[in-house]
């Protein structure tokens, strides 16, 4: 299922949540609606975990709610998109969120905090800079270390269990001679594990008519890549599979929704992904 822009989706055993709906996973029916909207979702199992709009960290067994948390954020100066939060699985019992002017935030199961670790994030300024914005990522990679994708998708960071900073680097920029896909707000990036290192993958603005999937390892550095013309794709999720190869959801063409199988067998750069055109 591929949400559309900012709309919290995640799948758990027996539903789907859908912006602030629930819908049985085999039926596809609306069985339940929150009177509440969802920022950000993240599964666990049959439950799943949420930041609501009033910037409480909940817990849900479907529409039953196991508790509650109010998280302490301090507002972002920029009206225009509020302040940042980022949720992420990190084990079955542990739940891992970013908060811009914050940092990271590790919670168990129960709602009782682990730890607390502050970053310095960045509004704007140098290439290195981590900057929140709405296209930022956290995933956990196979190593058990924290990656951070943030900055419109231009910069990628790595972090131990612990929040602790290990490296940062800059994946993408056409103007700074790093890769060919562009730092614009126009680009859309998703991050995904892929084998045994990471994908990365980002979709031009629609002038491009391209989509550049990337492999990387556990360190940062561009193993391979795939030049894809994809006429009118939108990028909107990419999903990891037990094969270790991943599933690319779009749009293309107004309403069609695309789905990309990336395989795990076969070298990135010897993929031929289907042209979209009409």
């Amino acid at each position: 299922m591929v949400s559309a822009a900012n709309m919290p989706v995640a799948a758990m055993d027996s539903y789907v949540l859908l912006d602030n709906q629930i819908l049985d996973a085999k039926t596809k029916k609306i069985i339940y609606e929150f009177p509440i909207k969802f920022k950000e979702v993240a599964s666990f199992g049959d439950k799943f975990a949420a930041i609501d709009k009033n910037d409480d960290l909940c817990f849900y067994e479907r529409e039953k709610l196991l508790w509650k948390k109010k998280l302490n954020i301090a507002k972002s100066k920029r009206p225009f998109n509020g302040t940042m939060t980022k949720i992420a699985k990190i084990s079955e019992s542990e739940i891992l969120l970013i908060i811009e002017k914050d940092g990271f935030l590790k919670f168990n199961a129960k709602g009782e905090e682990l730890w607390h670790k502050s970053v310095n994030f960045k509004e704007s300024g140098a290439s290195d800079e981590l900057v929140m914005d709405h296209g930022a990522q956290l995933l956990k990679a196979k190593d058990g270390s924290i990656f951070l994708l943030a900055k419109f998708g231009a910069n990628i960071a790595k972090f131990d269990a612990l929040g602790n900073e290990i490296w940062r680097k800059q994946i993408c920029g056409r103007d700074r001679d790093v890769c060919d896909l562009p730092d614009t707000l126009n680009a859309t990036y998703k991050l995904a594990n892929y084998k045994e290192g990471l994908l990365l993958i980002g979709a031009n603005d629609a002038s491009e008519d391209q989509t550049i999937f990337l492999e990387l390892d556990l360190d940062g550095n561009i193993l391979r890549e795939n030049k894809a013309k994809l006429q009118d794709f939108w990028l909107k999720s990419a999903v990891s599979t037990d094969d270790g190869g991943v599933l690319i959801g779009g749009g293309a063409h107004g309403d069609d929704t695309v789905i990309i199988k990336i395989r795990s067998d076969l070298p990135l750069d010897q993929q031929k992904i289907k042209n979209l055109n009409r």
